[in-house]
């Protein structure tokens, strides 16, 4: 009796065993379809998420090569249409009436020379780092000679620019204006070469100013430190403006000596050597 119960309880006890395996089985298969399925879900996520963004970078990459194409030939056609000679930091650039300089340019060494001005209030002090130096080296060196130059004004910006033109058409007319003060976007001063210069002896901007010793001193000198007398005497025909004895531009020595020497203009000097 006790043992044909023991077999009972064997059986029944292997019975549960096998089930229990059996369950477990289905279980664990279970599992592995669910972590398979997980896994295809996973995979499948990053590829799209891969093919959108693969997606995105070119479409970004053709915006921005677009605009880049763009952006040059804007720029190309708006130095096309500004100017004859493009690259402003030239020290020989031309600017006139037939050679207009972009209304956004500024020089970017902008500085104000060490030297005495006419008024401490002048709004127009700065030059180009070279010219103003140049500038600060022929002050000293008239003074030392009795000499008392006076800056007047130097850089001026377009918006300047057109502030003056604009007063001098209102008070004198657009023909007198033109004789005297540059339209916008024709200027000298705008190049950050140019400075107007004066004496202790003599402060006025006009013609009377060639009379001075100080006049003299620079029409002797001024070569020395790449300065010449823009718009000379007898050449109104050529450089398109009145005479101005206080206007000085800064060319270089070189060109300066050579300028001065022959008596002959900015626009001269770059037809006879050909300049570009």
């Amino acid at each position: 009796m006790n043992d044909s119960l023991s077999i009972n309880n064997e059986g029944n006890s292997s019975n549960n065993i096998s089930n229990r395996g059996k369950r477990y089985s289905k279980r664990l298969v279970k599992k592995k379809r669910k972590v398979k399925k997980i896994f295809r879900y996973v995979v499948l996520s990053t590829v799209i998420l891969l093919i959108i963004q693969g997606i995105t970078f070119f479409s970004s990459s053709g915006k921005e090569n677009d605009d880049s194409e763009y952006n040059s030939v804007n720029a190309s056609s708006k130095l096309g249409e500004s100017s004859n000679l493009i690259d402003e930091s030239n020290i020989l650039i031309l600017v006139n009436r037939e050679n207009k300089i972009d209304e956004t340019y500024i020089p970017n060494d902008l500085v104000i020379p060490n030297v005495k001005f006419i008024s401490k209030n002048s709004p127009n002090k700065m030059l180009r780092k070279e010219t103003a130096l140049q500038l600060e080296n022929m002050f000293e060196d008239a003074k030392k000679e009795g000499i008392n130059l006076l800056a007047v004004s130097g850089y001026r910006s377009y918006e300047y620019q057109k502030e003056l033109y604009d007063k001098k058409v209102k008070r004198s007319g657009k023909e007198e204006a033109d004789k005297y003060v540059a339209v916008p976007g024709t200027s000298e001063h705008q190049t950050g070469f140019v400075m107007d210069v004066l004496s202790s002896e003599y402060n006025k901007l006009d013609e009377g100013f060639k009379y001075t010793d100080a006049y003299d001193w620079l029409c002797n000198n001024m070569d020395k430190y790449g300065f010449i007398i823009r718009y000379p005497e007898g050449k109104e025909d050529i450089t398109g403006y009145e005479y101005e004895p206080w206007h000085l531009r800064y060319v270089g020595k070189e060109a300066a000596k050579e300028i001065n020497d022959k008596d002959i203009t900015l626009e001269e000097y770059i037809e006879n050597n050909n300049v570009k």
